[in-house]
């Protein structure tokens, strides 16, 4: 397991660790227009903080006709 908490350059970027946090579906967390909210910034801070070496966020959109349709 120690391969998991060593460095890996990633196309000339060093990544301090191997540890990947996959896109999530938050999209239900961006206010009407679509914009990040402080809900995304906590969440985002607190896995940054929490050791992951990439994080890779969700998709966004320019559009609301291009936003995916999410049922609560």
């Amino acid at each position: 397991m120690a391969i998991l908490s060593s460095p890996i350059a990633i196309n000339g970027i060093v990544i301090k660790n191997r540890i990947v946090m996959p896109p999530m579906v938050c999209f239900s967390w961006a206010d009407e227009s679509g914009i990040v909210t402080d809900r995304h910034v906590q969440h985002y801070g607190a896995r940054a903080e929490g050791g992951a070496g990439l994080i890779i966020v969700e998709a966004a959109c320019v559009n609301k006709f291009g936003r995916q349709r999410v049922d609560s």
